[in-house]
């Protein structure tokens, strides 16, 4: 028997009733990992190095290692003879011929040995398996290599990325909605737009399956590393989405992050996700791309880096197998040169994993089931009002005149559809503002006579035939004077996903609006909420 939406919501209010205790659970593991990684480092000062001649062991002190990568960052070059021992012309380094190919850079031996080698410490309690391999080696790799990936990180800045609005849109009806979060892959290297990059891919990858929309909401940033995923969420309503998807790790591999900390992120944030998410959300986490092949991380620390993301891909692992929600999904390495931008067929070759992984919890169109609609059914409620103010307040746009490209998209729907008059409307806190209007003078009504407010209250198409038997509206001032008979109206979203307006279509006539005009209605919606996602400020834009 399917249980009702309230039973439905209650299932998903109750799975964040211990979201607090797994935060301060969560925290204090991170502590203790910091605490734990700072008592292995002092523990000795002192590493055991094979030397490559005559492998013997030697020790040093760290004040000599480090000595040894400074130079190690230069190694020296041996000079050929000039002349060769019988005589005759003097000879050419093959390497430095004209014709010759150049070879990547290559560590020095001691450091080759060094990235490898096993320190005589046992791991801590509750650390992870790999953690006493990598924390003596880290004290002195890490400030050199966050050295190295800073320089690296620079390039990286004159790398082309992707412009215009967060949120990404495939055709169609009742739209299933994901989150692609984190960095690296998701924020779209070397793509000028986000529909040509993994979000665009992705989107119309599942609604390929689906035959329905895909929302596809963007919250990328170089800055996002292992620690601070939790809180660059902060804010967000998470309920809402049907799959969230988390792509992260590069920052973490080139600055030599510890695993111990990884690991008690990765716990911590995939808590957070399944706490303030449905029991229908599936929850990806796509492994780190090669280190190598990008361009800017090509040298000898790239390996040092790509060592250190196959331990963080094996801690990811064993922590999402303990979940039920959330799956560890690996994604191809890519055997071509390096590159300062991903391919566009990388992009679509991560998208078609990524939609195999999610589709199995988005049923095909019109057969949802009581579960797989939680998401849906939290999208559909009406939102908070004072929040929806803000974001409205926000935008600025309320009283000022519109931009060309939205009164061209009104116009555009009203020829469209063929009726009276289009408008795009915001919904104040008690009137509605024509912001623009085609067929009609623009006009600010109470909001008690506003359709809007009403589309507004779900995330979906609000379709009226005729108004006049309808209970919601016959009595509505407009109706009783004929003003309007038939309406279509799709809900305007802020940024950070607050309904503010609706993009409508309204007659003096009864009529009737098919499947096919209810989707050009939500693409001409999209159209214009793209358009005032452009004209808003960076901060509110970046939702």
């Amino acid at each position: 028997m399917a249980s009702s939406p309230a039973s439905r919501m209650a299932a998903t209010s109750a799975s964040g009733l211990a979201f607090a205790a797994s935060r301060a659970a969560a925290s204090s593991r991170k502590r203790a990992a910091r605490d734990s990684a700072a008592a292995a480092a002092s523990a000795s000062d002192l590493i055991t190095v094979r030397k490559t001649i005559g492998r013997r062991p030697r020790e040093l002190s760290c004040g000599d290692t480090r000595r040894l990568l400074r130079a190690g960052s230069s190694p020296r070059r041996t000079t050929p003879s000039s002349k060769p021992a019988g005589g005759g012309a003097p000879q050419t380094c093959s390497s430095h011929s004209a014709n010759a190919t150049p070879t990547p850079p290559v560590a020095p031996p001691y450091l080759r040995v060094a990235c490898t080698q096993i320190p005589l410490l046992q791991p801590s309690p509750g650390a992870s398996p790999s953690d006493a391999e990598s924390r003596p080696m880290d004290t002195m790799l890490r400030p050199l290599m966050r050295s190295w990936s800073a320089r690296a990180e620079r390039k990286l800045q004159n790398v082309q990325r992707p412009e215009g609005p967060p949120q990404v849109h495939a055709r169609g009806l009742d739209p299933d909605r994901i989150l692609l979060y984190g960095s690296g892959p998701a924020t779209g290297w070397g793509a000028s737009h986000h529909r040509l990059a993994l979000p665009g891919m992705l989107a119309r990858a599942v609604a390929h399956t689906t035959h329905r929309g895909v929302d596809i909401d963007i919250r990328a940033d170089e800055d996002i590393d292992a620690e601070s995923s939790v809180l660059h969420l902060e804010g967000r309503d998470l309920a809402g989405y049907d799959a969230i998807v988390v792509s992260i790790g590069v920052r973490d591999a080139v600055r030599l992050t510890d695993p111990a900390l990884w690991h008690a992120s990765m716990i911590e944030l995939i808590e957070t996700l399944e706490a303030r998410t449905t029991p229908s959300t599936q929850i990806v986490i796509a492994s780190i791309p090669s280190i190598r092949s990008i361009r800017a991380y090509n040298s000898w620390w790239g390996d040092v880096a790509a060592h250190r993301a196959e331990a963080f891909e094996r801690i990811t692992r064993e922590v999402a197998i303990q979940s039920q929600r959330t799956a560890y999904l690996a994604l191809p390495t890519d055997a071509s040169s390096p590159a300062d931008e991903v391919a566009p067929e990388r992009f679509r070759a991560w998208a078609s994993l990524i939609a195999g992984q999610v589709l199995p919890s988005l049923a095909p169109y019109g057969r949802r089931s009581a579960s797989s609609s939680l998401a849906r059914d939290h999208r559909n409620q009406p939102q908070p009002e004072l929040p929806r103010q803000r974001a409205l307040l926000e935008l600025g746009i309320v009283g000022t005149e519109p931009a060309d490209g939205l009164q061209q998209i009104v116009r555009a729907a009203r020829v469209a559809f063929g009726t009276q008059s289009a408008a795009l409307t915001l919904v104040d806190h008690n009137r509605q503002w024509h912001h623009v209007r085609d067929g009609g003078e623009r006009e600010v009504i109470e909001r008690s006579r506003s359709f809007c407010s009403v589309t507004i209250t779900g995330a979906a198409e609000m379709v009226v035939p005729d108004a006049r038997v309808d209970r919601r509206f016959f009595r509505n001032p407009d109706v009783m004077g004929g003003a309007i008979c038939s309406y279509a109206g799709y809900p305007i979203e802020s940024p950070n996903g607050y309904r503010i307006g609706a993009l409508c279509v309204f007659d003096t006539r009864p009529r009737a609006f098919s499947l096919r005009e209810r989707s050009i209605l939500r693409d001409l919606a999209m159209l214009a909420q793209e358009e005032i996602w452009s004209g808003a400020p960076d901060a509110v834009s970046a939702g």
